[in-house]
């Protein structure tokens, strides 16, 4: 639970309010439960999320290797 105390204008409260909810991540909780996801679901998501983890890696380590080959193409000359 968390407990503000209005000093100032409501403005300033509620901004204060909603900067404690991101800390404490409270506002990324409620979207997590905002509705009921199947198993299923939750596993194409999850597997979804693996793989373009997965993608961007292959993706960084292609553009090192590319970086590499450009570097010894300039060191030659």
């Amino acid at each position: 639970m968390i407990e503000i105390k209005v000093d100032g204008s409501l403005h300033q409260a509620l901004k204060y309010f909603k900067s404690l909810c991101e800390e404490s991540g409270l506002s990324k909780d409620m979207r997590r439960h905002r509705e009921r996801i199947s198993p299923s679901k939750e596993r194409r998501i999850r597997k979804k999320k693996s793989l373009r983890r997965w993608q961007r890696r292959e993706r960084k380590i292609k553009q090192n290797l590319e970086r590499k080959e450009e570097g010894k193409k300039w060191k030659m000359r």
